[in-house]
């Protein structure tokens, strides 16, 4: 890793999460590979993005960060303690939440967005009393940018923006040191969107926030992030700085996810090549690279062995057979070329 992450915050350290598919009548199970030997870090103060397709195990490796969901194996580390296991997750529960990507799913809609807020106070067993903590729910509502009356709201009468700053309020009811925001602007409109991005780095800069983003939009991974993970299949494929992934990703499914970037002008971007086939099965993931069915790179060796994620120079980690320090060319230059 990076220099810039010399004491991480949040550390996961080769996570893997199966999900066994049960049949009748006998037959043998089958297991799908959600999540499949990960390992990431992040320093406190610092957003670490995970971009992928639908389907590339970010939300569950999310909910297995959180402790929603139980890993097959692996560790979640928070300040150097293994969150992953019962007792310590008890212990450490309120210092690191879950912003989930529906924000009306996340809200019981017959209750008040301020009982949703102190309740989470209540089993925490913070803000004191009654009274001290419908203020308190007051004071986070303006944090969020929303009047002291939304208190009294329910999420019906509320619109998808309002929602997600009740949910990130509700989230900051307990004080936690790190956030895992599981798509916070996918279901929201451009200038919505926009105005949550904004809340997320003025909270990170005045409460010192760690914060994980999970999300699909390598626009919004490459503004608001210190460092980049790419997952594809259940797997990191590249490990970079921001600066490294937007300006020289060395993975060939990092280069066309970039390659996919909306632009202001279409005209402006290099000819696109896009990715052939689809996304193999999560119960039968490629041996080797699990990109190699797709890849314009593929040779022999990426059908059979598995790449490691291996630094390649200036913290950046690529899982990678062809990628080289020496391919720091431009966009799609690599990926274009299969025979340079």
């Amino acid at each position: 890793m990076a220099d810039t992450v010399v004491s991480p915050r949040l550390e996961v350290r080769e996570l893997t999460k199966h999900f066994a598919l049960r049949g009748g009548f006998g037959r043998s199970k089958e297991v799908v590979h959600a999540v499949d030997d990960v390992s990431l870090r992040i320093g406190a103060g610092q957003t670490l993005a995970i971009v992928g397709e639908s389907g590339c195990g970010k939300s569950t490796l999310a909910r297995c960060i959180v402790g929603l969901t139980s890993p097959t194996a692996g560790q979640v580390l928070l300040d150097g303690v293994d969150i992953a296991q019962p007792v310590a997750l008890r212990e450490h529960r309120r210092e690191i939440q879950l912003v989930s990507q529906n924000p009306l799913s996340a809200l019981n809609r017959r209750r008040t967005v301020g009982s949703a807020i102190v309740q989470a106070m209540q089993v925490h067993g913070l803000g004191g009393s009654k009274q001290a903590r419908l203020d308190a729910a007051d004071d986070l509502l303006e944090r969020v940018g929303l009047r002291r009356d939304y208190r009294d709201r329910f999420p019906s009468a509320m619109s998808g923006g309002e929602m997600q700053r009740a949910v990130i309020a509700r989230a900051l009811a307990v004080e936690p040191s790190v956030l895992v925001l599981d798509e916070p602007t996918s279901s929201l409109d451009v200038s919505v969107k926009a105005k949550i991005v904004n809340l997320l780095l003025e909270l990170q800069r005045d409460l010192g926030l760690t914060y994980v983003i999970i999300t699909h939009e390598i626009d919004l991974a490459l503004h608001i992030a210190d460092r980049v993970a790419i997952m594809y299949l259940g797997r990191v494929t590249e490990d970079a700085s921001v600066e490294q992934a937007s300006c020289t990703p060395l993975h060939p499914y990092a280069k066309l996810l970039l390659a996919a970037k909306p632009v202001p002008d279409p005209r402006s971007r290099a000819a696109y090549v896009g990715i052939d086939g689809e996304v193999p099965s999560a119960v039968d993931p490629p041996k080797g690279c699990r990109f190699h069915t797709r890849c314009p790179l593929a040779i022999d060796v990426c059908t059979t062995v598995r790449p490691d994620l291996t630094d390649l120079g200036d913290g950046q980690l690529v899982a990678c057979h062809r990628a080289e320090p020496r391919d720091r060319k431009g966009l799609l230059d690599v990926v274009a070329d299969p025979h340079d």
